[in-house]
């Protein structure tokens, strides 16, 4: 039988090799993930000893005053 639509030919698509990079290791690594986590830590201010010190400090300015009408403790919070 003859079929209804013709059919083109397959193609294999393009392949081309892969580049390798010479890299030394203190460029590649750079400990990244510690850098991170060092940032995270300093500048995270959902811990209780931050958001106790910031109500006690400054409790009209603050982002936390809605733990006292939530009754809510700092730990809560975290």
């Amino acid at each position: 039988m003859y079929e209804l639509f013709e059919r083109r030919d397959a193609k294999s698509p393009i392949r081309i090799a892969t580049l390798h990079y010479n890299i030394p290791r203190l460029v590649y690594d750079c400990n990244i993930r510690q850098r991170l986590a060092i940032k995270i830590n300093k500048y995270f201010v959902f811990t209780p000893e931050y958001i106790a010190s910031a109500v006690e400090k400054d409790f009209e300015r603050t982002i936390f005053n809605f733990c006292f009408a939530l009754k809510l403790s700092y730990n809560d919070l975290f």
